[in-house]
């Protein structure tokens, strides 16, 4: 048999009638015990169910999250120290971008770029000037003059990449409205896309060890190496295009004249730079030059 919990009504105090559900006063409900345990045990049943949730999803967060910093790892190791690993990477897809690499990667495909040609020409240099002793019977110290024009050519070689880099990352944050891209983003990506050329310039290295000179004259065999270049060149120019135009989320203008106007851009800085060049660094190289000639002149008429 149930029974009330009061002799009075909780809400209004009026007396109640044994066994009452309800105060015939005010109309409140009244319940009993076991009514009353009911909603309580309902209650602590939803409570700990809640918490059984939470404790799960807390429990698969805690196991998602090493499982996620592991993959992280495992990405940043399999390129953050091995620069090879990424270059054959953007060698087999180059316009796949690959995630989380390192901007010294990108800072040491420029310094090969401009490394490996400025190689295979200095070790042209000492192989024509050493065929050009023996051929005249002359002992001429070449050696400073050689290692002082291969730090011009390093210079200036390196001087055009990074002109190519800031005109491309200028016209690419013209023609990108959202402004999100950095100058850091881009030139590893735009390193990525000349990580090709590296191959090519390497091969110019090897040949260059077994490029024919001609041991009467001390005169170099060009025509290998002038393709070889030319294939360097291409594929620099070709990245130049591909890094303005790819991946543009909100372009802002047309493709075909963005192209028009960053290759005449580009052109106009290299015209500029050439000329600097050609009045700094090319009458020091011509003075050099006079003065091997003017002993050699000098020497080979003594004999």
């Amino acid at each position: 048999m149930e029974k009330t919990t009061s002799k009075f009504c909780p809400q209004c105090g009026q007396p109640l009638a044994a066994g009452a559900k309800f105060c015939t006063h005010c109309g409140y409900h009244l319940k009993t015990p076991a009514a009353a345990a009911a909603p309580d045990q309902a209650t602590n049943t939803a409570s700990d169910q809640r918490q059984a949730t939470t404790h799960s999803q807390a429990a698969n967060a805690d196991q998602a999250a090493p499982n996620q910093r592991r993959d992280d790892v495992q990405r940043v190791k399999r390129f953050s120290g091995n620069y090879f690993a990424w270059w054959l990477a953007t060698v087999k897809h180059p316009t796949q971008a690959v995630e989380q690499t390192p901007a010294l990667f990108g800072g040491v495909t420029y310094l090969l770029a401009a490394l490996f040609p400025t190689l295979g020409l200095m070790l042209l240099g000492f192989r024509a000037a050493s065929a050009a002793n023996q051929a005249t019977n002359l002992e001429l110290n070449l050696t400073g003059i050689i290692w002082r024009v291969s730090v011009a050519v390093l210079i200036v070689l390196l001087l055009t990449l990074a002109i190519y880099a800031g005109v491309g990352y200028g016209f690419r944050r013209l023609n990108d409205t959202t402004g999100q891209l950095t100058f850091k983003a881009y030139a590893t990506s735009f390193a990525g896309l000349l990580n090709l050329g590296l191959a090519i310039e390497a091969l110019g290295v090897i040949v260059s060890l077994f490029t024919p000179v001609d041991s009467a004259t001390g005169l170099v065999s060009w025509g290998f190496l002038f393709l070889l270049i030319g294939a360097a060149m291409l594929i620099l120019n070709m990245a130049f295009i591909y890094s303005v135009v790819s991946d543009t989320p909100q372009p802002r203008w047309d493709t075909f004249y963005l192209l028009v106007v960053a290759i005449i851009a580009l052109s106009l800085a290299l015209g500029i730079f050439s000329g600097l060049v050609g009045g700094v660094i090319g009458s020091s190289l011509e003075n050099t030059f006079s003065q091997i000639f003017d002993s050699y002149g000098s020497t080979s008429s003594i004999w």
